[in-house]
C-alpha cells in the first residue's frame, strides 16, 4: 500500500478554475473562483484495464471546503467509448472519487472531438457505493443529460479538437462514487432528438467515439432535507366511466430547501387520465398497455412548504373488470438528492371499482290466446336494481317456430337476428343501464297460418335471458311468455235490449215522466237477438236487479242468470218479468237501473259492443203527491250542447217559493255522472250554467245525458246531447 507519509514535500498542483453554470443550474449558489492547491498524490483515479463496467477500486479524495473545485485527469486513449465494437464498449468507468462532503457537483468534461464523426455524443451516470445509479439532476433526455456532438466544429476530416463540455449537475454521496461514461447510442431510440442527422439512427458499423481526458468537479451546495409524500383520491369507490380526482402533496420537513425534485406517479391500467386536468403539467407522460407513467421535475421547495398537484382520471369500461369489487392501486414516489429520510417518499391510493348490480328481466305478450294469421306483440323489460350502472349488457330472445317476426317493428334494432328451422334468435348488445332505470324493447310477431300447425290448440313459449358482468343475482335474468294458439272457431254476434213499463206516468208538455211508487209492480221486457249467420252456443242472460226491487224467488240486488241454450242465426227471443218496488224504499232512492248482460260461448271477441252489452233504463221514484209546479218551466239553452264552443249550457227553471233545489246529471244507462247543484234558489226564474265538466274537472264524453231537478214534490228532467 502506498504510504503518503513517505512522500517528500508535496508538490503543489494549482488549478485555476473559472466556472459558469448553464441555465438549468442557476438555481444553485455559484461557486467563487478558487485557487485550490493540493498534493497530486491525494488525487487518485483508476482506469479499468478492460472495457467493461466492473467497479473500480477507489482511493480517498477529500474535499475540505464547500466551494472546493478539483480536477481529475484521465488517459484519453483508455477512457473512451465507441460504437463499432459492440455495446460492451459503449460503457466505461471513467474515475472513482471518494467524497467526504456529499452534495451537488457540477462536472465539466474534457472531450476529444474528431472532425468527421457526427455522433460523438455521450452522457454520464454515477454508480454509488451502495450499488445505486443516478443521472444528472438537470437532465435533457429522461434521467440523463446528453452532451451533444459539436457538429458545428469545422476542419479537415480526422482533425482532433479538445473541448471542455458541461456534463451536468450530479449529486455525489458520501463515500465512493464511480463516474461512468456512456455513449449516446444506448438511448438513441428512446431520445432521438440528439441524432445527427436528426432523422437517421447511428450506424454501429461507423466509428463514433468519445475520448475523455479530464473531469473537473465543482462543489455547489449541500442540501439535507426530508420530503414527505402523501396521496388521496376524491372517492373511495367508483364505477366504470366515472371520473374522479387524485391529489398529490409533497411537504418539505426541512431543514433545508429541496431542489431538483422528481415526482413519479404510476397510474395502473383501467384508468384514463384527463390530460387537460393537471393543475401542474407533467414533464413526461408515457403510456403503455399496462400503465401510465407521469413524471414531474420540480425546482425548489422551501422548508415547511408544500406542493400540491391534482388531476382527473376515469375508469375504463374494460372487459378485464370481470370481478367486483375490483381494486385499482395508484403508486407514487418522490426523490431529491439530499433527502435524509426515504421511508416517507412513497405513497399509494387504492380506489375500489364496483360494478356490482342486479339486472331483472321480465317479459309479456299483448295477448294470452291468438289465432293463426293474427299479429300480437312481445315486450321485454330490463330493470337495473342497482346499486351500480350495468354495462355491456347482452339480451337474447329465442322466438319459437310458428311465429314470424315483423323485423320492421323493433322499438330497438337488434344487433343480430338469426333464423333457423325451429326458432329465431335475436340478440341486443346494450351499452349501459344506470341503477334504478329500465330499458323496454318491443316488437310484433304473427302466427303462421299453415297446414303444419297442430290439430288442436297449442302453446308457443318465448324465452329470453340477459347477462352482464358484475350481475350479483342470476336467478332473475331469465323470462318467458306463453301464448295459446287456437284454431279459428265460428263466431256469433248477439245483442240485448230492454225497456220498462210502469202503470204510473205524468205528462209535462211534450215530456212523459214514467215513475213508480213504493209498493208498485212494474214490468221489464228483454230482447236477445242473434245478429249473425252462426248459431250462438250456450247463451246466458244475466240481470243485475236495482236496489229495493224484488222478483219472485229472487232477493234484492241479486244477479239473475237465465240459461237460454242455443240461439239460431238471425233469431231473437223476448221474455218479460215483473218486479216490485219495496214499500219501504227511502226518499234517497231517486232512480232504478236494471242492467242486463248476454253472453255466448262462441261470441266474437272483436264485436264485444254487440255481444256483451249493458242496457239500462231509468225510472224516477216520486211520492204519490200531485205536482203543483210545471216541468215545462225547466228549459235548456241547447238540445245539442258543444262544450268546445266555450259557451255554457244554461239551465233555467221557475219556483213558486224560495227553497232548496238539487240538480243532477245522469247518463242514459242510469249512472249518476255528477251533482250540479244543491243550493237554495230564489222564488221566480233561476238560471244555472254548466260547462260540461265533472266535479273533478274532467270533460264529460259525447253522448245522451239526463239533467234532473228535484225540489220538494217537484221532479223534472230534460235530455241533452253532448257533442265533442
Amino acid at each position: 500500500m502506498f504510504n503518503i507519509s513517505n512522500i517528500i514535500k508535496p508538490l503543489c498542483l494549482c488549478v485555476y478554475v473559472v466556472h459558469e453554470l448553464f441555465k438549468l443550474a442557476v438555481m444553485f449558489k455559484k461557486p467563487k473562483k478558487n485557487l485550490i492547491c493540493w498534493s497530486p498524490f491525494l488525487v487518485f483515479f483508476f482506469l479499468s484495464a478492460q472495457a467493461n463496467t466492473q467497479s473500480l477500486p477507489c482511493e480517498l479524495l477529500l474535499i475540505e471546503a464547500v466551494n472546493d473545485t478539483f480536477l481529475v485527469e484521465t488517459d484519453r486513449k483508455k477512457i473512451l467509448v465507441r460504437t463499432d465494437k459492440g455495446e460492451e464498449r459503449m460503457v466505461r468507468d471513467a474515475a472513482c472519487v471518494n467524497i467526504s462532503r456529499p452534495g451537488f457537483y457540477q462536472i465539466l468534461t474534457g472531450v476529444e472531438n474528431s472532425i468527421g464523426q457526427l455522433n460523438e455524443s455521450f452522457y454520464l451516470t454515477i454508480r454509488h457505493e451502495d450499488g445505486s445509479v443516478s443521472g444528472a439532476k438537470n437532465p435533457n433526455a429522461g434521467l440523463y443529460k446528453v452532451v451533444r456532438d459539436l457538429d458545428a466544429v469545422k476542419g479537415p476530416p480526422g482533425t482532433k479538437i479538445d473541448t471542455t463540455r458541461d456534463a451536468g449537475l450530479f449529486y455525489l454521496l458520501h463515500g465512493n462514487n464511480t463516474i461512468v461514461l456512456n455513449h449516446y447510442y444506448l438511448i438513441q431510440n428512446e431520445y432521438p432528438d440528439f441524432l445527427n442527422p436528426l432523422n437517421e439512427g447511428i450506424n454501429p458499423a461507423n466509428v463514433e467515439s468519445v475520448h475523455l481526458f479530464k473531469l473537473e468537479f465543482i462543489f455547489i451546495e449541500a442540501r439535507s432535507h426530508d420530503l414527505l409524500l402523501s396521496k388521496s383520491a376524491s372517492v373511495d369507490t367508483v364505477e366504470p366511466g366515472e371520473q374522479f380526482s387524485y391529489t398529490l402533496q409533497i411537504e418539505n420537513l426541512g431543514p433545508n430547501t429541496s431542489r431538483n425534485i422528481t415526482l413519479t406517479d404510476t397510474i395502473p391500467e383501467f384508468l384514463v387520465v384527463d390530460k387537460s386536468s393537471f393543475s401542474v403539467d407533467p414533464n413526461s407522460f408515457l403510456e403503455n398497455a399496462h400503465q401510465t407513467l407521469l413524471v414531474w421535475n420540480l425546482d425548489n421547495l422551501e422548508t415547511n412548504s408544500t406542493t400540491v398537484i391534482s388531476y382527473f382520471a376515469t375508469v375504463k369500461n374494460s372487459d378485464a373488470l370481470s370481478e367486483s369489487p375490483f381494486e385499482v392501486v395508484n403508486t407514487s414516489s418522490v426523490t431529491a438528492e439530499g433527502d435524509t429520510n426515504l421511508f416517507n417518499n412513497f405513497a399509494s391510493k387504492t380506489v375500489v371499482v364496483d360494478i356490482s348490480h342486479d339486472l331483472r328481466l321480465s317479459k309479456n305478450a299483448s295477448v294470452d290466446t291468438v289465432q293463426p294469421g293474427e299479429q300480437f306483440s312481445y315486450t321485454l323489460k330490463i330493470e337495473n336494481l342497482g346499486p351500480n350502472t350495468s354495462r355491456n349488457i347482452t339480451l337474447t330472445d329465442t322466438i319459437p317456430e310458428f311465429l314470424v317476426v315483423d323485423e320492421s317493428s323493433f322499438s330497438v334494432a337488434p344487433n343480430s337476428l338469426t333464423k333457423s328451422a325451429n326458432q329465431t334468435l335475436v340478440v341486443w348488445n346494450l351499452e349501459s343501464l344506470e341503477a334504478d332505470l329500465t330499458a323496454d324493447i318491443s316488437y310484433f310477431v304473427r302466427v303462421e297460418d299453415s297446414d303444419f300447425l297442430p290439430d288442436s290448440q297449442f302453446e308457443v313459449v318465448n324465452t329470453s335471458s340477459v347477462v352482464a358482468k358484475g350481475d350479483t343475482n342470476l336467478f332473475n335474468n331469465f323470462a318467458s311468455s306463453a301464448v295459446v294458439v287456437k284454431k279459428p272457431v265460428l263466431l256469433t254476434d248477439i245483442s240485448v235490449s230492454q225497456f220498462v213499463k210502469t202503470d204510473s206516468f205524468s205528462v209535462q208538455g211534450a215530456d212523459t215522466i214514467w215513475f213508480v211508487k213504493p209498493g208498485d209492480t212494474f214490468s221489464y221486457f228483454i230482447n236477445i237477438a242473434n245478429q249473425s249467420d252462426i248459431e250462438a252456443v250456450n247463451v246466458v242472460l244475466k240481470d243485475i236487479l236495482p236496489d229495493s226491487v224484488s222478483v219472485a224467488n229472487f232477493a234484492s240486488r241479486d244477479t239473475i242468470d237465465w240459461p237460454l241454450g242455443n240461439l239460431q242465426p238471425f233469431r231473437d227471443t223476448t221474455f218479460t218479468f215483473e218486479a216490485t218496488l219495496s214499500i219501504n224504499a227511502g226518499e234517497e232512492l231517486t232512480e232504478l237501473t236494471n242492467t242486463v248482460i248476454v253472453q255466448a260461448d262462441n261470441e266474437d271477441p272483436l264485436k264485444l259492443d254487440n255481444n256483451i252489452s249493458t242496457a239500462t233504463e231509468t225510472v224516477f221514484i216520486i211520492p204519490p203527491t200531485i205536482l203543483s209546479e210545471s216541468c215545462e218551466l225547466l228549459t235548456l239553452d241547447f238540445n245539442v250542447y258543444e262544450p268546445q264552443s266555450g259557451a255554457p249550457l244554461g239551465i233555467t227553471f221557475e219556483l213558486n217559493t224560495s227553497r232548496k233545489v238539487q240538480l243532477d246529471v245522469y247518463d242514459m244507462g242510469g249512472a249518476h255522472v255528477m251533482k250540479l247543484a244543491e243550493n237554495r234558489f230564489n222564488e221566480g226564474l233561476n238560471r244555472f250554467e254548466w260547462f260540461g265538466l265533472t266535479e273533478s274537472g274532467r270533460k264529460v264524453g259525447s253522448g245522451v245525458y239526463i239533467i234532473t231537478l228535484l225540489s220538494d214534490n217537484l221532479i223534472c228532467w230534460k235530455k241533452v246531447i253532448i257533442a265533442r
